[in-house]
């Protein structure tokens, strides 16, 4: 679980950079919305892994 969280940091890190690349040169096309789409989705899935593991620690123990 650790393993896939460290990798959707890593994932969501990358293209953080890549965008804040392409906003400052003022490139925004279809590869912008994809890194959006990208990092908002390795967001949302660490947050719901956060959220599984927390509910389930507190039902086990």
């Amino acid at each position: 679980m650790l393993l896939l969280l460290f990798i959707l940091a890593i994932g969501y890190s990358v293209s953080g950079l890549l965008t804040y690349g392409m906003v400052k040169k003022g490139n925004l096309g279809t590869i912008y919305q994809i890194l959006a789409m990208i990092q908002s989705a390795c967001s949302a899935a660490s947050l719901v892994i956060l959220a599984i593991t927390l509910i389930l620690g507190r039902t086990i123990s």
